[in-house]
């Protein structure tokens, strides 16, 4: 009997901390997708992982040139605190830091994108949160 009931108290204690950790545990505000009215995209998954849709506006199109640029990379993420850390596998490999902000329904944050050149350009993005 004093092993069965040593077995149980052992059980509930393991269940009681699972339920603990998982209790305390607070999602990430970003989790979800995120549009805007351009057309850029992006949905972070609750496993770390996005994927996006950015339209990058031409300096100088030409007559038979589209606007926009569409890149849809796709990678991991990290968040500590504001700060945003992107690491990006499609199309190019990438790795940049940026801040983002919440105010609402709006998610706040400049992506970055390597361009031809070898440098990178920065999109200011102003997203509203379309679902989770």
């Amino acid at each position: 009997m004093k092993k069965y009931f040593g077995n149980l108290f052992a059980f509930m204690i393991m269940a009681f901390l699972l339920f603990l950790e998982t209790g305390c545990t607070v999602p990430s505000p970003l989790y979800g997708t995120w549009s805007d009215n351009v057309g850029n995209q992006i949905t972070f998954l609750n496993d770390g992982t996005f994927f996006a849709t950015i339209y990058i506006l031409r300096e100088d199109p030409g007559e038979d040139e589209d606007k926009y640029i569409v890149e849809e990379p796709q990678g991991t993420y990290t968040t500590v605190d504001n700060a945003l850390i992107i690491n990006t596998t499609t199309p190019k490999n990438t790795k940049f830091n940026t801040e983002w902000d919440l105010r609402g329904a709006m998610l706040y944050l400049t992506w970055t994108v390597p361009t031809d050149e070898g440098g990178m350009a920065q999109i200011q993005l102003e997203l509203y949160h379309n679902s989770k």
